[in-house]
C-alpha cells in the first residue's frame, strides 16, 4: 500500500531520526543541544503519521528492525493503542531484542502517556514484560509502588526476589539509579546467591551506592569483585541500565589498584587492551598518557586510545594539527565484499584518527600541568562538583555520562541523572532554558571550571545555579 508523498517522507524521517538518535545517545560526538535537536525533528516526523502509517510498519514483518519497533511503538503509544498481549511481548527468547525496541520507545515518550502500559507490563505474569516495565520505570526514574494502576507497596521487593534473573536484574538496578536505604540492604543479603547476571548488578548497585551513606553495604567486597570480575572475564556483559558498570569500576576503585588492572588487562589479547585504554580514559589519571601514546601507533587501537587522551588532557583530537587521514589498507567493520563474513560494525566509528607524533608534541609541551596520580576530566581535575555540573549540562554525551555517575558517587541519595533521556526533558530537569552554539559550547568547556559565564544559559531556578 502506498501513501501521499508527504506521509511516506515523514515516514522515513521518523524511522531515520529514531535510528540515529539510539546511536547519538552514547556517541562520541553529540551534546545535550544536538539531542534536543533530533528529539525535536523525531517529534515533528511522528507528529504527521496516523493509524495507517504505523501498521504499515509491522506489516508482513517477522523480524522488524529498530527504527521500525521505535516507530511503531510511539505511534501507537501516543493514539493509546499499544497492548501488553501483542506478539512482541511473547515468551520467544529472540523477543528480547523487540523489547529492548519497545523500551527505547516507552523511554522517550513523556511519562504520562507511558504510565499505564508500564502497569500493566508489570502486573503480567511474563518476565520479559515485567523486565520491559522495570527498565521503562528506570530509565524515568520512577518506582514500581507509585504508579497508578499497580498499586503494590510489595512490588519492588518481590521483583528482587523474582526467579527470573533477567528481571531480577533490572529490579537491582532500578535501585542504583534511585536508592533506598531498604531496598539496598535487601540488595546487599541477596548478592552472594544471585547468579551471573544479577549477582554484577548487585555488586555495581552496591559500589555506587552502598558507601558513606550506607556504611552496612559491603561496598569494599562489591568493589574487589568487581575487579575480580573485570580482570578473569576480560569485561563485563553490557548492563540494561545506563550504569556501565566496567566505567563505575575505574571511578570505584582506588588509583593504584585501578593502575594494576589497567596494566593486567593492557597485556591480554587486542580485546583486553581495548578494554585496558578505555578504563584509561574512564580513570582519568594523566600516568596512562605514555602507554596511550604507544597505542596511537597501532591502527586497531589508535581511535579509542585518543579518545582516552582526550577525556584526560582535553586536547580535541578532531582538528589540525591533530587529526590524521584513515590508514591506508586499514579495514574496520562490514565491508562490500561479498565473501566477507565480517559483519561487525566499527566500535570506533566517527572517532577522530590521531597523528601520534603531533600529540606526543603537544603533551610533552603541556605534561607538566597535570599531577601524577590525580585524576582528571578534559584536562581538569575530576574532583569538582562545580566542574562535574557543568560537563553534564554542556559536554559530549560520553563525558555527560561520566559527570553524572560521578555526581552519583557523591551524592548517594540523589538520582542518577539519565544523559539518554528525551533532550527537552534533560533541559527542564537541568534548568536549562537554552544551549549555546558548538562554538560557545566548545569555548567554554575549555574555560574549565572557574569559568562562569556558561550559568547565563540556566534559569534562576536551575539546581546548577550559584
Amino acid at each position: 500500500m502506498r501513501f501521499n508523498p508527504i506521509a511516506d517522507q515523514h515516514l522515513e524521517g521518523a524511522l531515520g531520526h529514531a535510528l540515529q538518535r539510539s546511536l547519538a545517545v552514547t556517541d562520541w560526538h553529540y551534546s545535550l543541544a544536538d539531542i534536543s535537536a533530533l528529539d525535536s525533528r523525531l517529534e515533528m516526523h511522528l507528529s504527521a503519521l496516523g493509524p495507517a502509517e504505523s501498521r504499515l510498519l509491522l506489516e508482513n514483518r517477522e523480524q522488524p528492525d529498530a527504527a521500525e519497533v521505535f516507530v511503531h511503538t510511539a505511534l501507537e503509544v501516543r493514539q493509546g493503542k499499544v497492548s501488553v498481549r501483542e506478539p512482541r511481548f511473547n515468551q520467544d527468547p529472540r523477543q528480547r531484542l523487540l523489547e529492548k525496541y519497545v523500551v527505547h520507545a516507552l523511554s522517550w515518550l513523556p511519562w504520562h502517556q507511558v504510565e499505564q502500559v508500564v502497569a500493566d507490563l508489570m502486573a503480567a505474569n511474563n518476565p520479559i514484560m515485567q523486565a520491559a516495565g522495570l527498565t521503562t520505570c528506570q530509565r524515568h526514574r520512577q518506582w514500581p509502588s507509585a504508579i497508578s494502576g499497580f498499586e503494590d507497596p510489595a512490588a519492588l521487593a518481590d521483583f528482587l526476589r523474582a526467579q527470573d534473573s533477567d528481571v531480577q536484574a533490572r529490579a537491582i538496578e532500578l535501585v542504583c539509579i534511585r536508592p533506598d536505604l531498604k531496598s539496598l540492604r535487601e540488595i546487599f543479603e541477596l548478592t552472594w546467591d544471585l547468579d551471573t547476571i544479577a549477582r554484577r548488578s548487585a555488586l555495581c548497585t552496591i559500589a555506587l551506592r552502598g558507601c558513606t551513606a550506607y556504611p552496612e553495604c559491603n561496598h569494599s567486597a562489591a568493589v574487589t569483585e568487581m575487579r575480580s570480575l573485570l580482570i578473569t572475564d576480560r569485561g563485563m556483559p553490557e548492563s540494561q541500565s545506563f550504569c556501565d558498570q566496567k566505567q563505575l569500576m575505574m571511578m570505584v576503585l582506588g588509583a593504584g589498584e585501578a593502575r594494576k588492572a589497567i596494566k593486567e588487562l593492557g597485556s591480554g589479547e587486542e580485546r583486553s587492551v581495548r578494554l585496558a585504554a578505555q578504563c584509561a580514559g574512564w580513570l582519568g589519571i594523566p600516568d596512562t598518557i605514555p602507554w596511550l601514546l604507544q597505542l596511537m601507533a597501532i591502527p586497531e587501537m589508535a581511535r579509542v586510545a585518543g579518545e582516552a587522551f582526550y577525556r584526560i588532557t582535553g586536547l580535541r583530537l578532531d582538528q589540525r594539527p591533530y587529526e590524521g587521514d584513515w590508514p591506508d589498507g586499514f579495514e574496520a567493520g562490514p565491508n562490500d565484499d561479498p565473501d566477507d563474513d565480517n559483519v561487525e560494525m566499527d566500535e570506533d566509528e566517527n572517532l577522530p584518527w590521531p597523528i601520534q607524533h603531533e600529540v606526543g608534541a603537544w603533551w610533552e609541551q603541556n605534561r607538566s600541568r597535570f599531577k601524577s596520580n590525580t585524576r582528571y576530566l578534559l584536562g581538569f581535575e575530576l574532583n569538582n562538583e562545580a566542574w562535574l555540573r557543568k560537563v553534564l549540562v554542556l559536554g559530549r554525551q560520553r563525558e555527560r555520562a561520566t559527570a553524572a555517575l560521578e555526581l552519583a558517587i557523591r551524592n548517594p541519595t540523589e538520582p542518577l541523572f539519565n544523559v539518554e533521556e528525551h533532550g527537552r526533558r534533560q533541559m527542564k530537569k537541568l534548568g536549562i532554558k537554552r544551549l549555546p552554539s558548538e562554538e560557545y559550547r566548545c569555548n567554554h568547556i575549555e574555560a574549565g571550571p572557574d569559568d562562569t559565564t556558561w550559568m547565563k544559559y540556566l534559569r534562576d531556578s536551575s539546581p546548577f545555579k550559584t
